[in-house]
């Protein structure tokens, strides 16, 4: 369950493309996916705006294809949970910026905003390729919305200011 912190100072397009592989590389189902990304609420439009572009030109196919971006998660059941916790999100007033589609045991990434904590999707390990984005105000903000979380296995933080990423 990773955190990605966007302060206001980050070059917003790098970190939407760079989130955006992060979070679906082997179909997100790493313990270092990109699941969870903060963003400092004066870039926040801005943010989501370039990670969905960035998320929805990747290539969604055959493990097989070397060109494929976004590949088949390792069984049915695995897109059925992974779905079912979109849905658990969803139903707790989050919504799509990127909707999810499934195709067999392929998941297409998705984007998803105003996930309550108590949601699944932002409690427990997702492990396909979906990202929840949620705004935060100044970096204390951030940095407590990164710690809610029993996981600690990946974290980056996407500033030009040296000292604010330290």
């Amino acid at each position: 369950n990773a955190a990605n912190v966007v302060l206001a100072d980050a070059d917003v397009q790098e970190a939407a493309q760079k989130i955006a592989a992060a979070a679906c590389e082997a179909s997100g189902q790493q313990c270092i996916s990109a699941q969870r990304v903060l963003v400092e609420k004066s870039v926040f439009d801005a943010f989501v705006q370039s990670f969905v572009e960035a998320a929805a030109k990747l290539k969604v196919g055959r493990a097989d294809d070397a060109t494929t971006d976004v590949g088949p998660m390792v069984s049915l059941a695995a897109a059925d949970r992974v779905m079912a916790m979109c849905e658990d999100a969803i139903g707790f007033g989050a919504a799509y910026a990127l909707t999810p589609q499934r195709t067999d045991a392929t998941v297409s990434p998705g984007i998803l905003l105003n996930v309550p904590r108590h949601a699944r999707l932002w409690r427990e390990e997702v492990f396909g390729p979906i990202a929840i984005v949620t705004s935060f105000e100044g970096v204390a903000d951030g940095l407590a919305l990164a710690n809610d979380s029993p996981f600690g296995l990946q974290g980056a933080v996407f500033t030009s200011n040296l000292r604010s990423a330290f």
